[in-house]
């Protein structure tokens, strides 16, 4: 008896953190707005968009990155008429994960998460709460989205 509680104690953990790890912040729905048209206040979100947008997190199953911030919740809320704003700051490597984040928020449903990596991103979690994102991953996050967003 007191196994079984355990093994469902523990399923309902998992649970409840797979969804904080894939389920949440998803874009609203476009309200039938036409996803390939750009929306003109993503640029502007965009540049107020930091790294510092995405709070970082160790867990069971892996990373989680959760978007605080609101230059980048705003952006997550337009969806897919931000990518090309999104894209443009892979560039930057003060909004590049942040980006990479968003981008992945918006059109990834299932992204590969580890201990040390978000969707082929590898974040460094350091012992006193600071995270280490080393901005040289820009060049291969620029590829991978190439790749991804093959229309562009």
């Amino acid at each position: 008896m007191h196994s079984r509680i355990a093994i469902s104690v523990w399923a309902v953990i998992v649970l409840v953190a797979a969804v904080t790890a894939f389920g949440c912040e998803q874009p609203a729905p476009s309200d039938g707005q036409d996803k390939a048209a750009a929306d003109p206040s993503a640029a502007r979100h965009a540049k107020a968009m930091t790294n510092a947008d995405i709070r970082w997190d160790g867990q069971t199953l892996g990373l989680t990155a959760q978007v605080k911030g609101e230059p980048a919740r705003k952006l997550l809320k337009i969806g897919q008429p931000a990518t090309d704003a999104l894209r443009a700051s892979l560039d930057d490597a003060n909004k590049f994960a942040a980006a990479h984040v968003v981008l992945t928020r918006i059109h990834i449903e299932s992204p590969r998460i580890t201990a040390g990596e978000w969707n082929g991103l590898r974040v460094k979690l350091l012992a006193d709460g600071t995270t280490q994102i080393d901005p040289a991953q820009r060049a291969a996050l620029k590829k991978y989205w190439h790749s991804q967003l093959a229309d562009g």
